[in-house]
This record gives C-alpha cells, sequence and structure tokens, in this order.
C-alpha cells in the first residue's frame, strides 16, 4: 500500500481519484503501442473515457484553452473539424463508414483535452511518461531479438523474415522502425535529472543498445529518414543554445560512420537489399493518387472516401492508404485541409523547437518531427482512432497544448 501511495505522488503529485487511474490510462496509451495490439489499447481508451471526462470537468477545462485563445488548440479543433466536414462530400460511404470516421472527432478532441490538461495540472508527467515510453522499448528490445534474430540465418532471403519486427503496434517492420528510433532519440536526449529508473549512465547505455538494435535490424528507410532528419533538428537546436555543442554534430556524424559500417560488415547484403527493393510501389501510389486529387483540387474526395491502389515494384501490394502523410492529406482533404494541417504542424514544430531551446527537453520535438518526417514515405493521415500517429503526434501536441504559459508575452 505504501509502494502504491509513493508511485502515485511520483506520478500526479498527490494520491486522487482519479488522477491515478487516469494516468495509468494514459501511460498504458503511450507505451502499449510495443506489446499492445489496436483493440488492447482502444479497450484501454474506452476504460479512460469515465475518469477522463470526470478530471476534465473536476478542472473546469472544457472551455478553458478557448478562453485562454490557445491557438496550438484551435489549429488542431479546425484540422479535426474540416476532416470530420469532408464526410459530407465524400462518396460511395454508408452509416458505418460514417460513424467510423465521424467517432474520431469526439475521441480525439476528448484525449487531446484530457492530456492538456492532465499535463497542465502535473508537468512532471510529461516527462514520467517519456521515460516508461523509453523503457518499454529497452524492456520489449531484448525480447524481440532473442525471438526474431534467429530467423535472420535460417531464412536470410525471405521477404517477410528478414526485417525485423515487434510486437503490438510494432508488428510491421516500418512502425516498428518507427517506435523504436523514436524511443531512441528520446533516450539519447534525455535529461537525467528528471528521472526515476534511467539516472544511471551504464544504464541507459545498455538501453540504448537493445533499442538501436531492433531500430536498425528493421531497416525501415522510412524510419532511418525520419531519424536522421530529427537528429539534424535536434542538433541544430543544441548548437544554437551553445556553439560548443558544434561537438556533437562531429560526435554524431562518427558514430552513425560506425554503426552503418557494423552493419555491412554484419550483413554484407544490406546495401544491394535497401536500394533493390526500390520505392516498393509507392511512386505508383503517389502518382494514383495524384490525379484522383486534380479531381477535386480544394476540398479532396473527403476522409469518407475508400481508396486502394495496386502497384507493382519487385513485390505486389495492394494498399489501403497513399503511404504518405502529405499525400493522403491533400487527396482527402484538398488544398484547404492540407494548408490547414500544416500549419498546425509548422506551430507545433516550432513550440516543440522552443521548449527543446529553452528547457533542454528534446521529446515533444523528436517525437513531432519524427512522425513528420515518417510521414513522407508513410502513414495515411493524421485524422485516425488511437494507433501510432497518436504518439507521434496528438500526445505531444497535447503536451504542447498544455504549455500555453510559454507563448504568453511578459509584462511590462
Amino acid at each position: 500500500m505504501q509502494a502504491l501511495k509513493a508511485l502515485s505522488n511520483k506520478v500526479t503529485m498527490r494520491p486522487v481519484f482519479p488522477d491515478l487511474i487516469l494516468g495509468i490510462g494514459l501511460c498504458l496509451m503511450i507505451c502499449g503501442s510495443f506489446f499492445m495490439d489496436t483493440q488492447q489499447q482502444r479497450l484501454v481508451m474506452y476504460i479512460s473515457i469515465l475518469p477522463l471526462l470526470f478530471f476534465v470537468t473536476k478542472a473546469k477545462g472544457w472551455f478553458s484553452f478557448a478562453k485562454e485563445k490557445n491557438t496550438l488548440f484551435f489549429g488542431a479543433l479546425a484540422f479535426l473539424s474540416f476532416a470530420c466536414l469532408s464526410l459530407i462530400w465524400s462518396q460511395d460511404i454508408d452509416a458505418e463508414r460514417i460513424w467510423q470516421k465521424l467517432k474520431v472527432l469526439p475521441f480525439l478532441t476528448l484525449f487531446l483535452l484530457g492530456y492538456a490538461h492532465y499535463f497542465k495540472r502535473y508537468p512532471r508527467s510529461w516527462q514520467y511518461f517519456i521515460e516508461a515510453f523509453i523503457a518499454v522499448a529497452a524492456i520489449t528490445a531484448p525480447i524481440v531479438l532473442s525471438m526474431k534474430l534467429p530467423n535472420y540465418y535460417s531464412y536470410p532471403e525471405t521477404y517477410n523474415i528478414w526485417r525485423i519486427a515487434g510486437f503490438g503496434g510494432a508488428d510491421n517492420a516500418n512502425q516498428a522502425g518507427l517506435l523504436y528510433g523514436s524511443a531512441l532519440l528520446c533516450l539519447v536526449f534525455l535529461n537525467p535529472q528528471h528521472t526515476i529508473f534511467l539516472k544511471s549512465r551504464t544504464l541507459r547505455l545498455l538501453c540504448a543498445a537493445a533499442i538501436a538494435a531492433v531500430f536498425l535490424l528493421t531497416f525501415s528507410r522510412g524510419a532511418f529518414l525520419a531519424c536522421s532528419l530529427t537528429l539534424c533538428g535536434v542538433l541544430f537546436l543544441k548548437v544554437l543554445h551553445d556553439v560548443k555543442n558544434l561537438k556533437l554534430v562531429g560526435f554524431a556524424l562518427l558514430a552513425c560512420t560506425a554503426i552503418v559500417a557494423l552493419l555491412v560488415t554484419i550483413y554484407p547484403e544490406v546495401p544491394a537489399y535497401i536500394f533493390e527493393r526500390g520505392s516498393t510501389g509507392r511512386l505508383q501510389i503517389w502518382q494514383s493518387a495524384w490525379e484522383q486529387y486534380k479531381d477535386s483540387p480544394l476540398l479532396g474526395i473527403g476522409i469518407g472516401t475508400k481508396v486502394y491502389y495496386s502497384a507493382f515494384e519487385n513485390i505486389s501490394i495492394t494498399a489501403s492508404h497513399a503511404h504518405s502523410l502529405y499525400v493522403a492529406t491533400l487527396l482527402h482533404l484538398g488544398a484547404i485541409g492540407f494548408i490547414i494541417f500544416l500549419s498546425l504542424c509548422i506551430h507545433a514544430a516550432l513550440k516543440a523547437m522552443l521548449i527543446g531551446y529553452k528547457e533542454h527537453d528534446y521529446a515533444p520535438f523528436i517525437l513531432i518531427a519524427f512522425g513528420l518526417g515518417f510521414g513522407l514515405v508513410d502513414f495515411g493521415g493524421y485524422y485516425i482512432s488511437l494507433s501510432n500517429e497518436w504518439v507521434v503526434f496528438w500526445i505531444p501536441l497535447a503536451y504542447l497544448i498544455s504549455r500555453h504559459s510559454l507563448e504568453k508575452p511578459r509584462s511590462a
């Protein structure tokens, strides 16, 4: 009982119902992607709704962000509302499809409010959630390696086995690259002063090694691209803060070169494997999406319109989404929705950069930048019920919304 009370004090600063229960639910929604499938995570989401409603009501938070003129919250609401509105001009939809898409608006809005108020009331909980995210990645990584690494040597030429994937939301190699890659960068740039378990440098190094092994063996080019872009962004912030951090840039280049050399030495087929895969049909998918977009350039085809893409490049695939966050958003929401979405992303990224620059908390920027970089070659849009997109956008966005005080002008 004492241990539970101590934990509640750590996470919520005081043991008040439903704060602790809600904190556990929110933590599972962040960390569950490594070991829970979508159905299990959504069950946690549904269970969290009642304490979330109670919490927001208790905090008098239903209209507080509107009253404080929180522009980031208004931007998120504008994007969600326009996406929902696009159901009006969506084609070939039935009642089930309408409900499937329509319910995303209240769920996302509710949890955006709930997370934002939770972070606002308990600011330190953000650090604890991030540490839990890293810890779960580090715990599951050795399990993934022990269960799936032997397949590399048994079936090196089998497409489905050549690339490591994890469990739950990481059961796809690309999604595993997204989750483990973002967790790796969060760990590398973690501030140990605000941690519970990861204060030891040795422990952090061991965790980084395990997470990095899974990340690299996913051979997800989209995740590698996102990691490279995000790493450059964080290094830019550190150099901008202090020019002496230029040495980190050199160290990062040496480390990346050494890792690539080691990987190629262990698996000499890697360069050919990566480049011979081509675009895996993405160029054909994007071309098809562009042709459809030209029929409704202003409003798009609507989020309710089902689109399937058939492509063939080395392998034959049928995709249910455009495999690009930006292409999908442009196709479904047109130029108007795309501009709203792009404005929201830029605003969120800039605010995350400001927090990183001022407070050396790079996790919000890492998660959002990783998702936006990964979205260049994957994702089917951010208007979606609980999935990995929440981890790299909606949850860090809620934290940024909770930090509205950062934007307030100083009094004279």
